[in-house]
């Protein structure tokens, strides 16, 4: 239900508990005596203040859990679209002929910067580690905004788990070098539900096909 309807919906409520306190009020004054009638209206107004304070928590509530919904929807949108969806376009076409060949399938992230993946063909306006930069500042902001609680997480677990997920797996460390802690932070977040086990599994396997199994220095 969206934010116009549930403001209907607490309007029509409202509406009607006050009309309905007031034929409370006014019925039983016909058979009341001036006292009786007295101690019944400060019952029925105390009533009445009760109810309108359980109707405003629920509005509030209601209110606070759309601008969740609304929040994480939006990242989802940066997501999706412009200038992170740009990125991870180019990114992943960049990567792409690597798969089926695991030993280059997950690129490490040195790689990005100084190696054979570390410029795309025919675009020097951008760079692979400045858009592998750009996803990993969104996560940022997600995981920011995550463990501040103001997003929804059921939805966020939804929308931008299983990408969250797909990146991690795409880039990893080089030796002696930490990836993206806030990355790394949302992914163990994603991972760590056992509500979503089957679901996390699941998006495991797929990867493991697009993928190849992960990567495993040589030793030396």
């Amino acid at each position: 239900m969206d934010r116009s309807n549930v403001s209907r919906l607490y309007a029509v409520i409202i509406g009607t508990v006050t009309a309905l306190l007031l034929l409370a009020l006014v019925g039983p004054a016909t058979f009341l005596t001036a006292d009786q009638y007295q101690g019944y209206g400060s019952a029925v107004q105390a009533f009445g203040v009760v109810l309108a304070l359980l109707a405003a928590v629920a509005a509030v509530r209601s209110d606070t859990r759309d601008r969740r919904v609304d929040r994480t929807i939006g990242l989802h949108r940066e997501l999706i679209d412009g200038p992170v969806h740009e990125a991870r376009i180019r990114l992943w076409t960049h990567l792409k002929p690597t798969v089926g060949r695991p030993e280059c399938a997950r690129s490490r992230f040195r790689d990005l910067r100084t190696g054979d993946l570390a410029s795309y063909s025919g675009d020097e306006g951008h760079t692979p580690i400045e858009d592998v930069n750009t996803i990993f500042r969104l996560f940022e902001r997600v995981e920011a905004m995550r463990t501040a609680g103001v997003t929804d997480e059921r939805l966020l677990f939804q929308l931008l788990g299983r990408h969250a997920l797909w990146w991690r797996s795409a880039i990893i460390p080089s030796e002696n070098e930490a990836l993206d802690p806030p990355l790394s932070s949302f992914v163990d977040w994603v991972v760590g539900s056992p509500r979503h086990a089957s679901v996390v599994e699941m998006w495991r396997a797929h990867q493991d096909l697009e993928f190849g199994p992960p990567y495993e220095p040589a030793s030396t």
